[in-house]
């Protein structure tokens, strides 16, 4: 998750309050922030953008996507990419209400390139299964990518910079659970 350990995090966590219930959820983060405002969450970990008005946020870490390319791909070779090169390529996308997505169409609009997006997924464990079957190339926080062997990664030209905040509820202070948590992340 951008770079922050989440998993360990959550191991030191519970080791420290065994008795706290843990749950993780993936969702759209205009429901993840709407969930932490109306009190269903704690937490949430979210990329930017996001609607700041009604949350505290803290940055958490930032990285620069990848272009990740079947193994096979005459791009696998190379370390870099530029962006405008790839206008001829089919995509694998994460959905389209993804802040991560949108992130990736402002950084496309902004220098022009049109993507042709083959297909859609929810999760970033799908699009990787489908970037190593070949059927398209995508755009990847880095980490994600160290469980698919047959995936390799590049660095684009411009980057796709991307941002990982944890955000609360602005009109009341953290649970006691997740202040504990919010201590154990990276300042």
């Amino acid at each position: 998750m951008g770079g922050v350990p989440l998993p360990r995090l959550l191991a030191r966590f519970h080791a420290r309050h065994p008795a706290v219930h843990l749950h993780l959820r993936h969702d759209s983060v205009p429901r993840l922030i709407r969930d932490v405002v109306d009190g269903e969450l704690d937490l949430a970990f979210v990329d930017r953008p996001f609607d700041t008005r009604h949350v505290e946020h803290r940055a958490l870490a930032a990285q620069s996507l990848v272009l990740a390319v079947k193994a096979a791909d005459p791009l696998a070779g190379r370390d870099h990419v530029a962006l405008a090169e790839l206008s001829d390529r089919d995509f694998v996308e994460y959905r389209a209400d993804s802040a991560l997505r949108n992130r990736i169409d402002a950084a496309c609009d902004h220098i022009g390139l049109s993507r042709r997006s083959v297909c859609e997924v929810d999760t970033v464990h799908d699009l990787l299964d489908v970037v190593g079957e070949g059927i398209g190339i995508a755009l990847v926080p880095p980490e994600t990518v160290r469980h698919h062997p047959e995936v390799r990664t590049l660095a684009t030209d411009p980057s796709i910079e991307r941002e990982v905040v944890a955000v609360h509820a602005a009109t009341r202070p953290p649970t006691p659970a997740a202040a504990a948590f919010l201590a154990l992340l990276p300042r």
